[in-house]
């Protein structure tokens, strides 16, 4: 497997893919009461909504480099700088006030899939600039990992201590800025 190919389809959504370890980390540390099952359903409905979003991001972002003349890469460089920007900050944010929902009421993991996917959404715009991106394996992978992230960390997310979550949140927005850079410089 070459570099590209492993940065693009593996650690690209593993970085992504941070933010809902994160939030089933920080429930199962706070002891809220996770029901059985919930684990399961949380991880296909992110999964789910993680794959449609990256999808709609990749058609608006070949629908968008339609309409632009010259080289897109420094646009696709500064949604890629601000889905990041937006990653490092919710897990900064995580850190300070600690926030903690009832993932057991689907409205809940709807909206917070939903809330997490808009990250999604702009890597698949950034990414769809670029013609030698697959999308449906992006996509697929990017699901894929979230899902079973999202599912480790309700799972196995007490074995953690409080912090792990949030600073997995950080280090995964500064892989996508990372990331952003080898993609202009490459």
């Amino acid at each position: 497997m070459s570099l590209h190919t492993t940065i693009l389809y593996v650690l690209l959504p593993l970085a992504f893919a941070m933010s809902y370890f994160s939030i089933g980390q920080s429930n199962a540390v706070a002891g809220t009461g996770i029901k059985p099952g919930t684990s399961v359903k949380a991880s296909l409905i992110f999964s789910l909504l993680a794959f449609l979003m990256t999808i709609l991001g990749f058609k608006a972002g070949g629908l968008l480099s339609g309409y632009m003349s010259g080289d897109p890469l420094w646009i696709a460089l500064a949604i890629l700088f601000f889905t990041g920007f937006r990653s490092i900050g919710h897990g900064w944010k995580k850190r300070v006030w600690f926030k903690i929902f009832d993932v057991n009421l689907t409205p809940v993991l709807l909206a917070l899939g939903t809330a997490l996917g808009v990250n999604l959404f702009f890597a698949g715009a950034a990414l769809g600039l670029f013609q030698d991106v697959q999308m449906i394996r992006f996509s697929i992978t990017v699901a894929l990992t979230s899902g079973i992230l999202a599912f480790s960390g309700l799972v196995y997310g007490e074995h953690f201590n409080d912090g792990f979550g949030w600073r997995a949140e950080i280090v995964g927005g500064l892989i996508i800025w990372a990331t952003a850079i080898w993609l202009i410089v490459g």
